[in-house]
């Protein structure tokens, strides 16, 4: 009974570190089919729960601090099917080290998609990554996300390094459009990996690009408090809706109307110059983000 009642023990500090199941689901499978002799010499099942959760605990604060000490335990590497979930690990050696997470189901339903949206985060991103960039596809008028990229940094060469990665990986690809979020570094990726794809900028982060800049300049509390100013400023990001041949014309008409209604100040000259520079171009410069 004695070396039951060990052997037990033994599982279940075992699977406390290698399982993701419930503490209290994991006690009661570890104790199923156990003899009631052994039983006895056991802690009660709440003791034992709470050795599960301070084992993981114990677990989670070994935290690496390099990207050659990430270990990934062998319960995360596939899914419920199973399917291998680590698509790709270029190694502990490489001092830029590349995890993408992606099933074989999933990779190929990205590889059928003419749509793709990338998106990187930075929340959600490992403290060793600089940022978890995913890639979404369109099935049937829904934005799934398919393939996870834990990335090193947010370089050019980072992002054609992944994109060659996951070609190399992947079956025929039909991608035909790709969205962004207006990084230079991440279009120049795709153009160079994808030649012939269209690469557009995504709406929510092109707007969300605006009302930063009317924030740090010190435009937000009027256009907050003032209808028909407000109106006004998002009438440049209702540009993006016009025709690629009139926008010009249109971004000069809102221009003199904001100086001439709303005021020649400083901080409406500085909104037109980043809204130019950035987003419009002029005769003799290229818009950073041209249309």
């Amino acid at each position: 009974q004695l070396c039951e009642s060990a052997r037990i023990k033994a599982d279940i500090r075992k699977r406390a570190l290698s399982s993701a199941e419930s503490a209290r689901t994991l006690v009661r499978e570890c104790l199923a089919g156990a003899s009631d002799a052994a039983i006895v010499h056991l802690p009660e099942d709440t003791s034992m729960t709470t050795t599960v959760k301070r084992s993981r605990t114990d677990q989670a604060r070994r935290l690496p601090h390099t990207l050659a000490e990430i270990e990934l335990p062998q319960v995360l590497t596939s899914t419920d099917r199973p399917e291998n979930f680590v698509m790709i690990d270029t190694g502990k050696e490489d001092v830029e080290r590349i995890i993408v997470l992606a099933s074989r189901t999933d990779l190929d339903r990205l590889c059928t998609c003419q749509t793709w949206l990338a998106d990187g985060t930075f929340k959600a991103s490992p403290e060793m990554f600089d940022q978890l960039w995913v890639l979404h596809g369109i099935v049937h008028n829904r934005v799934l996300p398919f393939v996870y990229c834990l990335l090193p940094n947010r370089t050019e060469s980072t992002y054609i390094r992944v994109l060659n990665l996951i070609k190399t990986a992947a079956s025929q690809i039909m991608v035909e459009l790709v969205i962004t979020d207006f990084e230079k570094a991440e279009e120049n990726a795709f153009r160079s990996t994808f030649p012939g794809v269209f690469i557009h900028g995504c709406f929510f982060h092109f707007s969300q690009s605006v009302w930063r800049s009317i924030q740090s300049l010190g435009l937000g509390i009027r256009y907050k408090d003032d209808v028909e100013y407000n109106m006004h400023l998002r009438m440049f990001v209702a540009l993006s809706f016009c025709d690629i041949l009139d926008v010009p014309t249109r971004f000069n008409l809102l221009a003199d109307e904001l100086l001439n209604v709303y005021g020649a100040t400083r901080e409406h000259e500085a909104f037109i110059e980043y809204f130019e520079n950035t987003w419009v171009g002029r005769r003799r410069r290229t818009a950073r983000f041209s249309i």
